[in-house]
């Protein structure tokens, strides 16, 4: 169905903080030369609609100026509605690994689950679960460092782990002048599955796959 873009809310249980202007930018134009490809995922709130997945084709729709935008309406209660927020987000490789670590422990909370629990519903391994919620016991000076890209997660473990007192992480790591972080493109693991899978497909399935990789690279 179509919804008015004024109609939707932003989601309140994001975990990503920080969105690539230039990056919305690009799916903006990518959004006016294809169209939308794949709806918006929202929940009914009233005469409102609140947003579950797509925060991204959203801003990017609002760029462009639209005023309508389609979408697919779910049932959801808010409690419901932060899990689901929570699992789509963190199936994209371009959170930081600080937005994870929030996710993952948002998640626990919401749910009263185990992190063992926690690592079995987001496919992750219960020690890279821990590693990235004890990342968040870093002060906010360092945590902002690792979501820039100035600082890595795993390094900034090996100075906790270290003893290097906290008021002093964010000294140390800015005068080792650690290399910026540059994560992996969204779409590169599930494109080159793909590229194996149109290559085992009969006709009609390469047409579908090709679909598909379509709504992956524009929801990336």
């Amino acid at each position: 169905m179509r919804v008015a873009i004024g109609r939707l809310d932003e989601n309140p249980f994001q975990p990503r903080r920080h969105f690539d202007e230039d990056g919305i930018v690009e799916l903006a134009r990518s959004l006016k030369a294809d169209g939308l490809m794949q709806p918006l995922v929202v929940a009914k709130r009233g005469r409102r609609f609140l947003l579950i997945a797509g925060e991204r084709r959203l801003r990017a729709a609002r760029h462009l100026g639209w005023s309508h935008v389609e979408v697919r309406v779910v049932d959801a209660d808010d409690e419901r509605l932060r899990t689901l927020s929570i699992v789509e987000n963190l199936q994209r490789r371009d959170l930081s690994d600080v937005e994870r670590g929030r996710a993952l422990k948002a998640l626990k909370e919401a749910e009263t689950l185990t992190w063992a629990q926690v690592a079995e519903r987001v496919g992750l391994g219960r020690r890279r679960v821990l590693q990235l919620v004890k990342l968040l016991d870093a002060p906010e000076d360092v945590l902002a460092m690792v979501e820039r890209g100035e600082a890595s997660e795993r390094r900034v473990r090996e100075l906790v782990r270290e003893g290097v007192a906290s008021e002093e992480l964010a000294e140390r790591l800015a005068q080792q002048g650690e290399p910026r972080c540059t994560p992996a493109p969204a779409w590169e693991r599930p494109l080159r599955r793909l590229e194996r899978a149109l290559a085992a497909a009969g006709d009609d399935e390469r047409a579908e796959l090709r679909a598909h990789l379509l709504r992956l690279l524009e929801a990336s």
